[in-house]
């Protein structure tokens, strides 16, 4: 899944759940504009935090749940995908 530039400018909630296909995902500059929660929960596929997501400053709260192991391997401090989730205020992880 790829969110172009300019793509959903007023979007400010997204809930991704149980998309059992979803493998890939990248954010493009200027993607989720206004964006301020995600929550990701149950994607199976999904083995990292999208690319670009470091580029989404509004985010201030990303829960992920039920994700696989090696994803949250990722987003552990000084973990592959830590610099996209660094920035961002709360973070919940629930296995």
């Amino acid at each position: 899944m790829r969110c172009s530039t300019k793509g959903f400018p007023m979007l400010a909630v997204l809930k991704i759940s149980s998309c059992s296909d979803l493998e890939d995902w990248a954010i493009e500059e200027g993607a989720f504009a206004n964006l301020s929660y995600l929550n990701i929960h149950r994607c199976s596929k999904l083995k990292m935090i999208p690319e670009g997501l470091h580029r989404v400053t509004t985010l201030q709260k990303l829960v992920l749940v039920q994700q696989p192991p090696e994803f949250f391997q990722r987003i552990q401090k000084n973990g592959l995908d830590w610099f996209k989730i660094q920035h961002v205020p709360i973070l919940v992880k629930i296995a």
